[in-house]
C-alpha cells in the first residue's frame, strides 16, 4: 500500500521516528519502564540493543556508560548530536560488535518483533555472551492478541512483522535467562516486560 510506503519511509527519519514513538505513548512507557529499573539504575553499563535514536537512556543514570546499538546510522547520527560520553555502535543485533562479559545490562526493547524466530534466538544468544555473569537482561514487546481491534489496527501500520503472544516471548526469554520479574502493561497494544538473568 502507498500510504504505509509513505509512513515507513517517514519513520525512517530520526525526529518523524521520535515523534511516532512519542504518539504512540513512549512516554508513559518511559516512566513505566523508569520504575522497573530502579532497583538497577548504578549500575555501570547498558547495552541498548536496537536502541535506535536511544529515546530510552534518559532511565538510567548520567554516570554510566550507555551503549546504543543499532543497524541504522542516520538513527544513531541523531543519539549521538546531544550525547557526549554516551557510545552509539552500528551493529547487527544478532551478532553485535560488542566484546565477551562486557555489560552490566542489555535491554532488548520493542525489538522483538521486528526478527523471525531464528534471529530472534541469536539476538538472545549474543545477549548472553555480551552479559556479565551477574547480568540483566530487561526485554519488552508489544503482544499479539488478534482479539484486539486496536492492537490487531496498529500491528498493520508496524513495520515489524513477527508479533508473538506472551507464552511463546516467555518461552523465547526463558531458553537463555531465568525470568526474575514478569510484568504487563497496556498503553494501545498490550505490551509485556521481562527481567532475568543468565541460565548459567
Amino acid at each position: 500500500m502507498i500510504w504505509k510506503n509513505l509512513f515507513n519511509q517517514l519513520t525512517n527519519r530520526p525526529c518523524f521516528y521520535d515523534l511516532i514513538q512519542n504518539l504512540a505513548g513512549a512516554r508513559k512507557m518511559h516512566r513505566f519502564l523508569q520504575s522497573q529499573v530502579q532497583p538497577w539504575k548504578e549500575s555501570r553499563s547498558v547495552l541498548d540493543v536496537g536502541g535506535g535514536t536511544g529515546l530510552y537512556r534518559t532511565i538510567w543514570g548520567k554516570s554510566q556508560l550507555y551503549v546504543c546499538l543499532d543497524i541504522d546510522p542516520e538513527k544513531l547520527s541523531a543519539f549521538g548530536k546531544d550525547n557526549s560520553g554516551r557510545v552509539p555502535v552500528v551493529s547487527n543485533a544478532s551478532n553485535m560488535a560488542i566484546k565477551n562479559e562486557s555489560a552490566d545490562i542489555i535491554m532488548v526493547t520493542f525489538v522483538a518483533h521486528h526478527l523471525n524466530d531464528e534471529n530472534l534466538d541469536k539476538v538472545f544468544s549474543e545477549s548472553f555472551r555480551v552479559l556479565k555473569k551477574s547480568g540483566l537482561l530487561i526485554f519488552m514487546d508489544a503482544l499479539w492478541n488478534p482479539s484486539s481491534p486496536v492492537g490487531c489496527f496498529l500491528w498493520k501500520l508496524d513495520r515489524g512483522r513477527y508479533p508473538r503472544t506472551y507464552e511463546r516471548l516467555y518461552e523465547l526469554v526463558s531458553t537463555y535467562f531465568q525470568i526474575l520479574r514478569d510484568e504487563g502493561y497496556a498503553i494501545y497494544h498490550e505490551y509485556r516486560l521481562l527481567i532475568g538473568f543468565k541460565n548459567i
